[in-house]
């Protein structure tokens, strides 16, 4: 998910401790493949490249994280929107740049974001954009859903005192051995 993850867990044995962070690292890198717009095979871009046209069969993971996005947006009132990610693109580039986007590119990526021309049907489990270069980017809330399923993974092999981080995100299991709670320590920027 571009970022690095770490992982701090407590565990009987080495060997349980081994076993149980492979597959919470592995439960982040099926989830990296599902719902990243970088990586250009992941299910995300395979859904995009098919934007404007049917619906299109997606898996479980796909269908829940999109679910939350479009749940999310309705809370706010559309300030969350997963559809955001041809805006989003435009963004990326004038980062590594250092220029910011034309207005006209900016116009023509507006076109584009749209959560209400998301058309999910859970029961199918089928996703259709309606408008060609839709495409969706779930980095609001796909770290968060990333650490879940992590720690979901850690505590499927009996391991639930864990902290998780990713970015700057974090998700704490049951504390430490003897401990109340998780010591975290944030730094204060220059």
């Amino acid at each position: 998910m571009g970022v690095s993850t770490r992982v701090v867990l407590y565990a009987p044995s080495d060997s349980a401790a081994q076993r149980a962070a492979r597959a919470a690292f592995a439960r982040i890198a099926a989830l990296e493949q599902v719902l990243s717009d970088y990586q250009p095979d992941s299910e995300v871009r395979r859904l995009c490249a098919r934007a404007g046209g049917p619906a299109v069969a997606v898996s479980g993971d796909l269908a829940f994280a999109l679910r939350r996005a479009l749940g999310l947006a309705r809370e706010t009132d559309g300030a969350f929107d997963v559809t955001v990610q041809p805006v989003a693109a435009l963004w990326r580039t004038a980062r590594r740049t250092g220029r910011l986007p034309e207005a006209a590119a900016l116009r023509s990526a507006l076109q584009r974001v749209g959560r209400q021309d998301v058309q999910l049907d859970p029961r199918a489990r089928s996703v259709r954009l309606a408008r060609p270069g839709m495409c969706l980017d779930f980095g609001g809330i796909g770290k968060g859903y990333a650490l879940d399923e992590a720690l979901r993974a850690l505590r499927a092999r009996q391991v639930d005192r864990a902290l998780l981080v990713m970015g700057g995100e974090t998700l704490a299991g049951r504390a430490p051995p003897g401990r109340r709670g998780w010591r975290v320590e944030v730094e204060q920027a220059d």
